[in-house]
Formats: structure tokens, sequence, C-alpha cells
């Protein structure tokens, strides 16, 4: 006989996650890395599972992960600083059977060394002018792992390693190749560097860092003035030249005094005062200066900068002589320019400005007062201002003028005052003149429109208020700004009149309109002045027809009411106002009225039914309804009314399509269907829970995608603590009816896995003897297992160092720590001895070492640069010891201990390092070794000791430049001038140099350049846009510094820059520069005179031909001033009562007096050199004679600028003599003759003169 099995079906026993590593995953890897396999544990071969997070006990971090497949996919990138380790909880579902097992798993995460982070330098700035080899500052990283080790620092190229020539790194610091200097041409006040630092491991990191050069205050260099020169006779405090300081720092700022000391013998006549308007110092007399006297004076003086480093410099103050004047005689004249002014200038506008004419040459200043007397009428309307800086005096009207206001002219009386006390006094008349005005308001003739007009009506006409009278044309335009809303909505047009009308555009509606209309509108006269105003025009309202009628709540009855119950209320739609609008309601006859008679409506609107409605007889009715206005107006509208159908059967059955459910089945699942029999056919219906039964509360009802009611278990069933359920379900008809009904819900048992796997004990200490590492224990859901069996996977990880005996693991040999300082196993656990389900755990068995003596000490380096500064670091100490464990340093005696004392162990406070540092200044030429013995300290007290030898490297060292003392003074027009004939350079450990820089600190192109002679191999190059003078070529330090003492400096301007200038020099000898030194030089400019010309050739004047100009053509010029400040005009073999000059006042600020007594015209005010030259054109010769001296005259011509006179140009007047008729004057009267009287004298009175001729030739 044959038997045959049928195979069923069979739960999964467990489910394991087998990782890629058994202790754990890398930190840092992707996301969405797959880490490891999910496995099921199942009797029948060949089926197939699906994987899913399920929430409960290891559920933490389900949302960082996925499942594909069988797959566990981590989706973030683990990281072992942040998070260490992962828990998951994984439901295994059998596809075949439904069969499911649930597990938690504890993901480790492996911490992997990482590369720094980040990396710093502190502090990050350096003082200018510091040696090579300074320290900037110390390094220091930041490493994921919290190293405080040691790292290594390298210069290296890419982005920002611009700079890295500059610097060098030794250990930990960053140093300085050489000096710095922010204030030379072009200086950088920072440097750029590329680092990166290397951990243990030589995992890297690389960072742009930037080195700030901070300013150092250096002393001032030279001291200068504006202008070293002042006019004789000048009043006490007359400004003589502001002071100015050379300083290599840019931006100071300095106080000046007067001291005593070489060069300050005349201190006494001058002081020193500080502008508060400008904040310039400035040079003013303190006692009467005359030339005859003193031609020069010298004062000392010093400049002291912010930072209190001062510099003193004697200067020289040269004497200008002056052709001194003659009496002082009082002015002639004085005037207004402008004398108008425009109405509407402001309150304290500015008229116009005074002049004087006056007969002294030297009276150019005056003082102007407002004086009573005839004219004064308005003086206290005005002020007169004097101008600080130029001190021309301006007249000042207080109150704003208005032309309109009937005041067109002002009249004033004013007083002009020399510096000798001598006025005059002239009244002058203002006058306002007349301008246009804005408008200022735009009308509308009307401001408001009823609703309903046509579009295009005319709302109203346009407007203007002007001041200006009579009143101009105006234009009108709308603008966008505040009130300009509707602006659209509107148009203005020019009608057949000539007005401006404003038109709607639109017919508008009150009943829509929530504010008035806002328009904005300019008007602009024929000035194209304009003003704008903001116009509100409201919208009337009239009465309109209602346009709709409504019943409400709905056009529907329920059947079988009672007659006179209420359908509903009318309303009525209507544009007016509703609050305010009465309406009557009434039934009329007309299309629609079939079922007026079944109805009653109210005046107010209340309909009701007449008779019982019944829907199966009669299903709706039709009345015709109108409404009226308060005003009469009437709508008419035909109404239906529905009668709505009522349902009253209940339900007889409630059905539940399934009563049972698997355990463990999972959240929220389905059991059955529920449905309701009722006799109505149309019915629908509601199911719900009955509040406070027995278990409804374990369950819900929800509708799924075909809208069937089906109940739903929250939460798992677990056959151990309740194997039935009791509900109770209610449901409830669209009528309101309702029927409820009791289910028993059974629980079908399933066999469920261990859930968790647990060892009490993960740590053993090396070398032990006790081979029992821990207790096994099992957690397992259902109550009856009890008894578990353990196995170690075979050939996984180290199992194969274990043992399991019953529920102890046991390893089978004792640990080494320094060998082996953890294990990796992994160990099932099953219900069932054989099949069963299973939980499958890794563990990791670490072993805890035990104190030992340090193997090793080092050192990170063990050389050091000849010529450190003292504390200087060398390197960091590291041993070699049991890992975790601490250490301390110390320099002990013993063998090597020699040179102990040449050097000190330091804690870094910054990084926790233990630095060893140099505490004397290396020479590799005195000792290029050092022996020290350093002592290792472990935690325990135990020690290790070892010798160490520090090597010193030999570094090349820069030359060294030093100038001359004192500042250069350089006068200007002195050519080349050699800037420091004893300037020197040495260099210790090279014979040659290789090139030098001379930098002119101020440099002022066009003006300054340095000059070079060659020396040998040295060649020179001069930048002129940079100021810079290059020397390259190899040379002995001899011929550098002869080629250094040859450079000169010349200023080629005529008018040149006199700041103060700074030359710095520095020398290379290929691989180190050297020091800056430095030379100020002191620029002295000197007054160049103005030069007058003449045209050639002599000025031929007949006798009697008037004024004539005596050279249209003359020329004048001055390179260094702009202005002129007076001209004499003498007149050799002058002739008085004959020869005459005059001058044409062209009101250029040049005025003109002509000495009838010496025959001299002077031109006096400071001008233009151009005005000057047309003033000299226009001077013009006039002989007075009939009878001239015929000698030739000569015209002499000169000019100064304030400072200093020009050469003398001459012209020669030729005259030329004409013979004037002799002239016969008769007496006056009649003769009286008698007749037969003897002859008689006819005019014994007669007269005959001849001007050029004292002889006549004949009478008649």
């Amino acid at each position: 006989m044959k038997i045959a099995i049928a195979d069923v079906p069979e739960a999964s026993t467990g489910v394991s996650l087998e990782l890629q590593s058994i202790d754990g995953i890398n930190e840092n890897i992707s996301a969405n890395t797959a880490i490891g396999t999910i496995r099921t544990q199942d009797p029948d071969e060949g089926d197939t599972f699906t994987y899913t997070f399920i929430d409960g006990t290891g559920a933490t971090d389900n949302a960082l992960f996925e499942i594909v497949g069988d797959s566990l996919r981590i989706k973030e990138s683990p990281n072992f600083e942040a998070k260490n380790s992962y828990t998951v909880r994984i439901r295994s579902t059998n596809d075949q059977g439904g069969f499911i097992v649930d597990n938690s798993f504890s993901i480790a995460v492996k911490d992997i060394n990482e590369n720094p982070t980040d990396l710093s330098l502190t502090p990050q700035t350096i003082a200018e002018n510091q040696p090579a080899n300074t320290e900037v500052g110390t390094f220091s990283s930041v490493d994921p792992e919290g190293n405080t080790g040691t790292f290594t620092y390298t210069l290296v190229a890419g982005t920002g390693s611009d700079d890295n020539a500059a610097f060098t790194i030794s250990g930990n610091r960053l140093l300085a190749n050489g000096p710095f200097d922010v204030d030379a041409n072009g200086a950088k006040t920072s440097y750029s560097v590329r680092v990166r630092t290397t951990d243990g491991q030589g995992l890297s990191f690389e960072k742009q860092l930037t080195v700030v050069v901070t300013p150092v205050n250096e002393d001032p260099t030279g001291i200068g003035l504006t202008s070293n020169q002042v006019d004789e006779n000048v009043p006490n405090n007359t400004l003589v030249g502001n002071l100015l300081t050379t300083d290599p720092d840019a931006g100071n700022t300095f106080a000046y005094a007067l001291v005593p000391g070489a060069g300050g013998d005349d201190n006494g006549a001058f002081t020193i005062v500080k502008n508060d308007t400008t904040n310039v110092y400035e040079l003013r007399t303190n006692a009467p200066i005359n030339y005859e006297a003193k031609t020069s004076y010298t004062i000392r003086v010093r400049t002291t900068d912010q930072g209190g480093l001062s510099f003193e410099q004697p200067l020289t103050v040269t004497v200008n002589d002056l052709v001194e004047a003659p009496d002082n005689q009082a002015p002639t004249d004085l005037s207004l320019t402008p004398s108008d002014i425009l109405e509407n200038s402001g309150d304290n506008a500015i008229v116009g400005t005074f002049s004087t004419n006056d007969p002294n040459p030297s009276d150019t200043a005056f003082t102007y007062t407002l004086v009573d007397g005839v004219g004064a009428t308005d003086n206290a309307a005005f002020a007169i201002d004097v101008d600080p800086v130029t001190g021309v005096s301006s007249l000042r009207i207080l109150s704003s003028p208005d032309f309109e206001s009937d005041k067109k002219s002002y009249e004033i009386r004013v007083r002009t005052r020399d510096v000798g006390g001598l006025s005059t006094d002239k009244a002058l008349t203002i006058n306002v003149q007349d301008v246009n005005e804005a408008p200022t308001q735009v009308n509308l003739s009307n401001l408001q429109v009823q609703e309903n007009v046509p579009a295009n009506t005319a709302i109203g006409i346009l407007t203007t208020d002007d001041l200006d009278k009579p009143a101009t044309v105006f234009t009108y335009e709308f603008v966008t700004g505040a009130g300009s809303t509707d602006n659209n909505a509107f148009t203005i047009v020019k009608n057949s009149a000539g007005d401006y009308e404003l038109r709607i555009n639109a017919s508008p509606n009150f009943e829509t309109t929530t504010r008035p209309y806002e328009v904005r509108i300019k008007s602009t006269d024929g000035d194209n002045l304009s003003t704008e105003t903001q116009i509100k025009i409201n919208v009337t309202d009239i009465n309109e027809a209602p346009t709709g009628i409504t019943l409400t709540p709905d056009n529907e009855v329920d059947e079988n009411v009672v007659p006179g119950t209420v359908v509903g209320n009318f309303q009525t739609t209507d544009e007016d106002d509703k609050a305010t609008e009465k309406t009557d309601y009434k039934l009329v006859t007309g299309e629609g009225d079939t079922d007026n008679s079944l109805f009653t409506l109210t005046q107010d609107g209340q309909l009701s039914i007449n008779t019982t409605p019944n829907f199966e007889t009669k299903d709706t009715y039709t009345i015709r309804v109108e409404v009226a206005d308060k005003g009469g107006l009437t709508f008419t509208d035909q109404v239906t009314i529905k009668v709505k159908n009522l349902d009253d059967s209940d339900p007889t059955q409630l059905n539940l399509s399934k009563r049972e459910v698997e355990e463990k089945t999972g959240l929220n699942t389905p059991i059955g269907i529920l449905t309701t029999e009722d006799p109505d056919e149309n019915s629908t219906f509601t199911y719900t829970l009955v509040p406070g039964f027995k278990d409804n509360d374990a369950f819900t009802i929800e509708r799924n995608a075909n809208n069937d009611y089906v109940l739903i278990l929250k939460n798992p069933a677990d056959f151990d603590t309740k194997p039935t359920y009791d509900i109770k379900v209610r449901t409830t008809d669209n009528t309101g009816r309702s029927l409820e009904q009791e289910f028993p819900i059974k629980v079908n048992p399933v066999n469920e896995a261990p859930t968790k796997l647990e060892l009490d004990n993960t740590e053993l200490t090396e070398n032990t003897t006790n081979p029992v590492v821990g207790k096994l224990i099992t957690t397992d859901p259902d109550q009856s297992d009890t008894a578990f069996f353990y196995t170690l996977d075979a050939g996984f990880g180290d199992n194969a160092a274990f043992t399991i005996v019953g529920d102890t693991l046991q390893i089978n040999a004792p640990p080494d720590f320094e060998t082996k300082d953890s294990y990796n196993i992994r160990i099932t656990s099953r219900d069932r001895e054989t099949g069963g389900l299973s939980i499958t755990q890794a563990f990791r068995i670490t072993i805890k070492g035990v104190p030992e003596a340090p193997t090793a000490l080092s050192l990170s380096a063990n050389t050091v640069d000849e010529n450190s500064p003292i504390n200087t670091f060398i390197g960091t100490f590291s041993t070699k010891d049991d890992a975790g464990d601490t250490h301390t340093y110390t320099l002990t005696a013993g063998d090597g201990s020699e040179d102990n004392a040449a050097f000190e162990i330091v804690n870094n406070p910054i990084n926790g390092n233990v630095e060893l540092r140099i505490k004397v200044v290396p020479d590799v030429e005195t000792k290029d070794k050092y022996s020290i013995l350093v002592k290792t300290t472990d935690s325990t007290g135990r020690s290790l000791d070892q010798k160490f030898t520090i090597l010193v490297n030999g570094l090349p060292e820069a030359p060294v430049i030093t100038a001359s003392t004192g500042t250069l003074s350089y006068t200007e027009g002195s050519g080349a001038i050699k800037i420091d004939p004893g300037i020197q350079v040495l260099d210790v450990d090279s014979p040659n140099l290789t090139g030098a820089a001379v930098t002119l600190i101020g440099y002022v192109p066009g003006q300054d350049s340095l000059g070079f002679t060659t020396q040998g191999a040295i060649q020179g190059s001069f930048d002129a846009a940079t100021g810079i003078l290059t020397l390259t070529g190899t040379a002995t330090q001899a011929a550098y510094t002869a080629a250094l003492q040859s450079i000169t400096y010349t200023n080629s301007s005529s008018n040149p820059n006199t700041t103060n200038r700074t030359v710095r020099f520095t020398a290379t000898d290929g691989t180190n520069t050297s020091n800056i030194t430095s030379r100020p030089i002191q620029i002295l400019a000197t007054n160049t005179a103005p030069t007058i010309a003449t045209s050639a050739g002599n000025l031929a004047y007949t006798e009697n031909s008037g004024a004539v100009a005596i050279d249209p053509a003359i020329k004048v010029d001055d390179v260094d001033s702009p202005t002129l400040s007076s001209a004499t005009i003498a007149l050799d073999n002058y002739i008085a009562q004959q020869d005459l000059l005059s001058f044409n006042n062209l009101n250029n600020g040049i005025t003109g007096n002509f000495d009838a007594a010496t025959g001299i015209l002077t031109l006096s005010g400071v001008a233009s050199l151009a005005n000057y030259q047309t003033a000299l054109q226009s001077i013009q010769y006039t002989n007075l004679s009939s009878n001239p001296t015929l000698s030739d005259r000569v015209v002499r011509f000169s000019v100064t600028d304030g400072a200093a006179t020009s050469n003398i140009a001459s012209r020669s007047i030729q005259l030329l003599a004409t013979n004037t008729a002799p002239v016969v004057t008769a007496s006056s009267g009649i003769l009286s003759y008698t007749e037969n009287s003897a002859a008689i004298p006819i005019d014994v009175g007669l007269i005959v003169s001849d001007a050029d001729s004292d002889v006549l030739r004949g009478q008649r």
C-alpha cells in the first residue's frame, strides 16, 4: 500500500539579517547603499517572502532605511560621531501561506578615519617691518574623530596660493620670509596662502588663509609749507602757508608747534593756528614784517602724529619786497553787481557782490555797511555778508521778494571803507524782477453726476487759479499720483467755446459705486508751469425697477403637511438699497397662474399652501407672482413649487460576511463586510460600533474602495492573551431608523519566532583563564516556548574561537589585547531542537587591556632653522603604549642629556599637543646639533627614556642696508641731486648681490624722476608709471653700494608739488631681501616771476591824435600762478600836463589809477592772466599839448603775482608834430571913428599867437 503525504504550508520559523560585515557598517558610505540581506527561516523549501518595516520594539530607525526585495538599504550616509548604531524592526510575510514572523535588529556603525575638516591659524596678523623668520601664528586642525594628535602642515599650490613664496612653515608655525611694508607704492596689506594639514594616517584637508599685515606707526620724516614767502607790511595774523608733513604712514593726522632749537631764532615772529573749518594748521605772522629790516626768518617746527611720534625741522620764510604806496586816499565809488533780484528768490537770497573804486592800488580790501541817510528807506530788509574764504562782501535780502505785493524796488544806502579808515557812501536801488509763477489750483464747475447718464456726458468745466494777472491760457491733462484712481473713467475735451470739459467715459451706476470717483488733473500755463489737484465726483442715486424674485429656503414642500403651512418667503433682486427699499407682493393672473388659488401670499412676501399636498397625486404646483417697489416699479415671474416624497420603514437584518481573524496579522486588519436588509428598496445605510460595548474599542468601521462598510481590527490579535472578541454594531438608514446586532470574532493561533537574542556580557579581560564569556537569553512572544537551542553559525567571523555549552558562551583560549582587541561572532537561537522558528544575532566581544609600560617614544621633527627666536617650536612628542593611555613628558638626566638646558617641554593649550621648544637662538656656525634625553610616563607611572638629536639648519641671511640720517632738501630748479652719497649695503654670507629696488613714496608722475649711473654689470631701469628704479645684475657689495650712492632725484616742474617725498631702498642677494631703509626729500618751491613781452617796433604818435593803444599785442604769462595782483606802467621822459596814460575798466576785478605827478599808471586787483593781458592791451597814450615836446617817450611795463615781480618790458613812443596855424584874437566892442579924424589904431588890444612858432612870415 502506498500512502501519499500531502504537503501543506507551514509557518516561517524566523527572520534574520545578514550584514555584509558582521561587526557593522562603515560610516560615510553613500546614501541608498545595500548593507545586508534579509533571510527567512521556513520549513517549506522554495517559498518566497515579502519584507516590510513594522512598528514595535526596536523600530526606532525604520524611517532611515528601505527594503528593496530582500536587500536592506540605508537612506542616509551614516556618521559614527553622530550616531553609532541603528535599530529596525522587520516583518517577513510568506507569499504562499500568508504566515508572518517579526524580528528587530541592531546595526552597528563602524568608526573609520576621516579627513580633517578644517584648519585655522592663530593669530592671522603680522606687524609690518618685522625681520625674516618672524612667527605669524600657529596652526591647529579640526578632525571628525576629535583627534588632537599630530598634524603636519605644508604650503601647497592651488586657489589662494598667490603669496605662498612669502612664507615658510616650521612645525605648526607659519613664518614670514622677510619684512612687509604696507606703506610702499603698490604694497599689499594682506597675503593669501594655501595650506594643507595631514593627519597621522595621511588624510588631508586644504584651505586658503589670509594673513593681514597690520601697519606700525612710524616717525614722520619731513615738514613743509604750502608757501614759504610773505609780503612786507602785512598785518599781524596774516597767513603765510599751511603746514604739511611727510610720513610713511598714509592717513595720519598731525599737530604742529614752534619749538626751540637749531633754526628757531625767529619763532617769536610767528604763531601756528589750527583752522577749525578745514582742520589745517596754518603758519601766521605775529609781528610786523619789513623787508628793509629783515629779508628772511628761520623757525623750528615740530610735527607730532596721532600716535605721539614726532619730527623737528627748521624752515625758512622769505619776505617779499613791495613798492610801498603813497598816502592813503578815500574810495571814489562803489557798485553792486548785479543790482536786480528775481521775485521768490527765497529768504536770505544773495542779491549781488560789492566792489569799490579806490585811487590807492594797495587798497584791495574794503568793508561795507548799511548806513542811514538819503536812500536808506529799505536798509532793514537787507544784510551784508563777508565770505570767510574769499573776503568778498555780498548783499543779502532777508525775506523773499514778491513782485505782486506792489514792492517792485528797494532803496538802500551803503558805505565802503578802506583799510585806512577812509570811506564813501552811495544810495543804491534794488529792482525786483517779475517771474511767472505756477498755477495754484484746478477747479471743476460741477462735482456730481446722476447715475445712468449716457457715456461721454460732460460733468463740468475746468478752470485754474493763478497768481499771475492777467490769467494766461491753460491746458489740462490727467496725471498719476494721489487721487488718480479713476483717471481712466474720464476724458478731458476742449469744446467749441474753447473751454475744457470733463466727460465721463461710461454710464455710472450708483449701486455698484462704493465711493466717489477720484481724478488727478494737471493744469499747465503758457510757460509750462503747472499745478496738480485731486478732484472727487459723487454719483447721485435714482429709483430702478426690481429685476428678480426668489423663494427661500427653496421651492419645495413636504407631502402631507397641513393647510396653512408656510412654504417660504420671497426675496426681491433690486439694485436700489434693500435696507430702504419697500416691496409689495401679490399673486396675479397670467402665464403660470394655474395653482394661484391653492396658495396665499402676504404683502410682505410670505407664501402659504391652502391644501394638504400628496406627492403621489400631484408632485408640482405653478403660481404667478408680482412684486412692486416703493416707487411703483414692478417685476412679474412664474414660480414652480415641488412636493417632496417621504420614507417610513425600519431595517430588519444586519449581516457580517466573516467572523474570524489570524493572530499577528498586523495593524488595521479587515474582518468582513457589513450589509443591511430593509423593506425600503431605495434606503441607504451607515454603520457604527455601539459605544461602551465589550470589545468595540478594539475595532473600527471604514469604507473601502467599493464604498462597502468594512469591520477593521485596529491592532494585531494575540491568541495567548485574547482568543475571542465580542462586539455590537448599529445600522441606520437615511431616515434615521436603526437596528443593532451582536457578533463574536474568533482569533486563530499561529506559532511565532523569537524576537530577541541577548548576551549578558560582551567584555573579557586579556589573559583571563576563565573561559566563560556570558549567558545567552532569548525573548519569545509564545509563553509556552521556554527552552531554546543555540548554535554558532559555521564559518562566520571569529566563531571558531568560541564554544556554546547549553546557554553559556565560552572562549576557547585566553585572549591577548595587543594581538586582538575584539571578536565578531554570530549566534542563532531556535525555539525547537529541530525545525522551529529562530533568531540570529551578531555580537562583538571586546577585550579589555591591562596596563603595560610604554614601548616607544617619538618626536615629530628634529630640526630647527638657525636664528630662530627663543621659544621656537621643534616638534610634537607621541608615545606607543596601551590604547587610550595618557602620558607626561620631562627632560631627564642621563646619557644624551648634555643640551637639556637649551630646551623646554610645553603643553599646547589650543590643541593639547606636548611640544619641544628651544630656549636659545641657534647658530649653525657655533653649534650644528643638540643632544637631549626625554622621559615619557604613562598614567600608571610606567616610563621610558629616549635620546634625541636636534639638528640646526643653516639658512642664507638677508643683506642689511643703511641710509644716512637727516632729510635731503631739494630746491625747485636744482637739477639732479644725489639722494644719499653715504648709503651702505652689507651681506654677511654672500659676497655678491643680484638686485636692488629704489621706490619713491609720494611719487608725482611728470615731475619726479630717479637717475642712475651704470656701475659695471649693474643695469638700472626707472618705471615712470610707478616711480620705482630697479637695479639688476650680479655684482659685489661694493659695486652695489656705489650704484645706490649714485642714484639722483630730479624734479622737472617749474611749479612742483611740494609734498615731501620718501625714497625707500632695498637690496637682494638672490635668496633674501634686505630690510627697508629710507631717506625723506623736502621739496622747496621757488616762486617763478611772471613774464611780460611787448611787440617789436615803436609806436608812432602824431600830435592831436587823441588816445592811442600803446601795445594791443602785449603778452603776459606766469608758470606757477593763474592770477596776477597788480601791474605798473611807467612813462620815461614824462612831461606833466602833456602826457596821459588811460585804462579801459572792463569790470573784471582790475582797477586803474594814473599818478599825474609821476606819470605812473598802476593796475590793481587779483585777476586772471587773461584779464590782465586784456587790461594791458587796452592802455592808451594821449598827448594833450598842441605843441608837444618831441623827445621819445619809453613806456615800461611790469606785473606782479603778489610774491614776485616780472621783468620790465618796454615800448618806445615816437612823437610826430604838426604845424599849428597862428591865432589872431581881436578886442571886443566897436571902434568909433569921427569923420576927418586923423589915423587911429584899429585895435590896440589885438593879440597874435602861434603855439609852435615864435616867428611869423607875413600879415595882411
